[in-house]
């Protein structure tokens, strides 16, 4: 006989055992941006809840948002080119200049919110005054500079709601790319967007 902690969902190739974090639902339909939420926590989970699922399904892109793991779906292929290029012009002016740390979007930031989400931009600065050294883990702070690029399936408001929470939480500035309509949004602190 078969309990809930056992019943295993699909959603995809994702798999997950019900049971393992107390959940009780799959949310179809919910869509952040390019992120699909699979499912909702009945307590809300923690950042060793995360890594825990993240041990046992590491081909999968996760965040923490709100106590709830979001899956994030592989971005188009020009997007993920145009993070990756961002990625390699930032880190070519910040390594021989020493300045800190720049990372992709595999990159977890635990953010000092009230939920202490975890995050992770498209790319990202530290410097390196405020990050000597790279943790193992997710870095326990919010990036100086995030860079999020919109692919096809992204919500803009989705992606400028997520760049105004870093804002609040620490981040200088944060870059908005559309491949699509070739533009770049600059968001300070302290500016409306």
């Amino acid at each position: 006989m078969e309990t809930d902690y056992q019943r295993q969902f699909q959603a995809g190739s994702f798999s997950f055992l019900a049971g393992s974090f107390g959940l009780h639902s799959i949310m179809e339909g919910d869509t952040i941006g390019r992120v699909h939420v699979l499912w909702e926590a009945v307590m809300l989970l923690s950042q060793t809840d995360l890594e825990a699922f993240q041990a046992q399904h590491p081909d999968h892109h996760l965040e923490l948002v709100n106590g709830k793991v979001i899956v994030m779906s592989p971005s188009g292929y020009e997007s993920d080119e145009v993070a990756a290029e961002a990625i390699r012009i930032l880190g070519n002016w910040v390594r021989p200049r020493r300045l800190g740390r720049v990372a992709a979007s595999s990159a977890g930031f635990r953010l000092p919110n009230v939920n202490h989400d975890v995050r992770a931009p498209d790319a990202s600065f530290v410097s390196a005054e405020r990050l000597r050294h790279s943790p193992q883990s997710f870095a326990e702070l919010a990036p100086d500079l995030m860079i999020e690029v919109k692919s096809p399936t992204d919500s803009l408001e989705a992606l400028e709601a997520k760049i105004s929470e870093f804002l609040s939480l620490g981040t200088q500035v944060g870059l908005l790319i559309d491949p699509e309509t070739q533009t770049v949004a600059v968001y300070r602190v302290g500016q409306p967007t």
